[in-house]
C-alpha cells in the first residue's frame, strides 16, 4: 500500500494475509518499528536472503518477509523465485 510499516502492521492484525517486499532494499528504520507489531502478534517476520533483519549499518537494504508461520516459507519460496 506504500509503506512498507503500515503494510506489516496490517499484517499483525489480519488485514492482509502476508507481506512480501519485491525489491529488497529497504533500511531497517522502514520496518523495525512494525516487525515488533508483528513479533508481539504472532506473525513472523525474516529476510528473504536469509540474512539478519536488525542490522546497524545503514547502507544496508533488506528484504522483509512476513507471515503467520503456516504461511511464511511459502512466501518466502515465492520471493526467491521472483
Amino acid at each position: 500500500m506504500g509503506a512498507a510499516a503500515l503494510d506489516l502492521c496490517a499484517v499483525a492484525d489480519g488485514r492482509f494475509r502476508g507481506y512480501v517486499d519485491f525489491h529488497g532494499g529497504l533500511g531497517v528504520w522502514d520496518y523495525a518499528g512494525a516487525a515488533l507489531v508483528c513479533l508481539e502478534a504472532g506473525v513472523e517476520i525474516v529476510d528473504a536472503g536469509g540474512r539478519d533483519l536488525f542490522i546497524v549499518d545503514h547502507t544496508a537494504r533488506r528484504a522483509p518477509v512476513a507471515a503467520p508461520p503456516a504461511l511464511l516459507a511459502e512466501l518466502v519460496a515465492i520471493r526467491v523465485e521472483a
